[in-house]
């Protein structure tokens, strides 16, 4: 339940001194503008309950803040994807601005022991919305892993949860310190399970298996190999587009050696939309490569956006898209 509302995400990082930001939590939308003044701009306005960034918008100005609150608003009421009940005080979150580099940590639980799998970087968004992107391993920063790790580890500690799959989102703060944008019992999705055991040799699904069938860190762990060393780097591309979907499919990105697979996820017939009228994709595309050196993540981040425009995806923008 906390990790559903981050209103109680961000009270229980507060309760447990685990790096945060400054909050105001947002029951109207007429109280905004004066607990924005006490926060100071350029901030961050997001629903309590939402998945995807969806709602999330950087804002620089009163104006801005009047625009984006109550489109939160209108996306509580409207129960848009069942992530508001109706029954909720808060709707929506301000928040202090992070302008660094964002990643996702994902790990597993097993008898209240946290295991690192490994930490993904994400393309660098700046707002003022946030479609996420290019998520790649292995992490840039080695060096910040155990950093990162040891926050994922007060949270677990925290929450008191037994057996889980753990994700942690976090942002640098203008003098570089990682803080927590959000966390979830779960692991991030997509092919993310997938590149984080070809890359580090950690396959989440089976150890969550065995960990509720064992009951025991022990049992678990037996026949696991903890980490391999780094032989590929891998990065997902998310393919954002607006507008009606004609065709969706690999075409000829499939052919390219770097190539590992494309799931189209819009069909033909389908309309889609991107930031800020909604959060759709068409498609995500998964490429890998050799890792010799930490020059090579920045390499298949490379390949994935030279790999995009030979895919066989055509979205014709119409209406307000075009």
């Amino acid at each position: 339940m906390i990790a559903r509302d981050k209103r109680e995400q961000r009270e229980f990082l507060a309760a447990h001194s685990i790096p945060s930001v400054r909050f105001i939590p947002i029951s109207s939308v007429g109280s905004a503008p004066a607990a924005a003044e006490r926060l100071g701009y350029p901030l961050i306005v997001k629903p309590t309950r939402a998945a995807f960034s969806k709602g999330v918008a950087l804002v620089p100005d009163r104006a801005a803040l009047e625009r984006e609150i109550a489109a939160v608003k209108r996306m509580a009421h409207s129960r848009t994807g069942n992530y508001f009940t109706g029954q909720e005080d808060t709707f929506a979150l301000l928040e202090e601005f992070l302008p660094g580099q964002e990643v996702t940590l994902d790990g597993i639980v097993i008898a209240g022991r946290f295991h690192l799998a490994g930490v993904m970087n994400k393309m660098h968004m700046a707002g003022p919305y946030f479609q996420e992107n290019y998520y790649s391993l292995p992490f840039k920063m080695p060096e910040r892993e155990t950093e990162l790790t040891d926050i994922a580890r007060q949270i677990i500690t925290g929450l008191g949860v037994t057996h889980c799959l753990f994700n942690v989102e976090l942002r640098q703060d203008a003098s570089g310190r990682f803080r927590v944008v959000e966390f979830s019992t779960r692991m991030s999705g997509d092919y993310n399970y997938y590149n984080l055991r070809e890359v580090h040799g950690i396959d989440l699904v089976r150890l969550y298996v065995k960990a509720l069938y064992s009951g025991d860190y022990d049992t678990a762990w037996s026949g696991e190999v903890p980490r391999i060393p780094t032989r590929r780097a891998t990065c997902i591309s998310y393919q954002y587009r607006s507008g009606l979907v004609l065709r969706n499919c690999a075409g000829r990105a499939a052919q390219s050696p770097y190539f590992q697979s494309y799931a189209p996820i819009a069909r033909p017939g389908d309309r889609i939309a991107r930031a800020p009228k909604a959060y759709e994709i068409a498609g995500a595309l998964n490429v890998a490569a050799a890792y010799h050196e930490l020059a090579d993540v920045d390499r298949v981040e490379q390949i994935a956006a030279g790999l995009e425009p030979h895919l066989d995806l055509l979205v014709v923008p119409d209406g307000a898209d075009a």
